[in-house]
C-alpha cells in the first residue's frame, strides 16, 4: 500500500522521496515511526535533547532536518540518486499519518 497523508501530491518528486523513506526504512515498524516523528518533533520544538543533531541515518535513506526544510538523500552514494528537499511540515504530517495507518493495520 502506497502511504497516503493530507496534502500528499503523487506527482510531486518531494513528496515521492516521503514515500519512499516510509516504504523502505520504515515499513511496518511503529517504533521506527515513532522515532523519526520525535526527532522531527525535538528538532522543530525542542522537548529533549540536542536540535543541533539534526542527521538521521536510516538503512537507505539520510534525512537532515531543518525548521523549514529537509533533505532526504540516499544513506549511500553509489546509488546514484539525487538529494531532494522537502518540506519538513510535509515530513511530519505523513509520518504522523503513516503511524496512524500502522496502528490501524495492527487492530484486530
Amino acid at each position: 500500500v502506497v502511504p497516503d497523508w493530507p496534502g500528499r501530491n503523487a506527482g510531486n518528486s518531494a513528496h515521492a522521496r516521503i514515500t519512499a523513506l516510509l516504504l523502505i526504512d520504515i515499513g511496518q515498524s511503529l517504533q521506527q515511526a515513532m522515532a523519526l516523528r520525535d526527532r522531527i518533533l525535538d528538532h522543530i520544538a525542542p522537548r529533549q535533547g540536542n536540535p543541533e543533531e539534526n542527521e538521521i541515518i536510516l538503512n537507505a535513506y539520510a534525512v537532515y532536518l531543518g525548521p523549514k526544510t529537509s533533505v532526504i538523500e540516499a544513506a549511500f552514494d553509489e546509488t546514484g540518486e539525487a538529494p531532494v528537499e522537502v518540506l519538513t511540515a510535509d515530513l511530519l504530517v505523513a509520518i504522523e499519518q503513516y503511524i496512524i495507518n500502522i496502528e490501524r493495520a495492527s487492530r484486530p
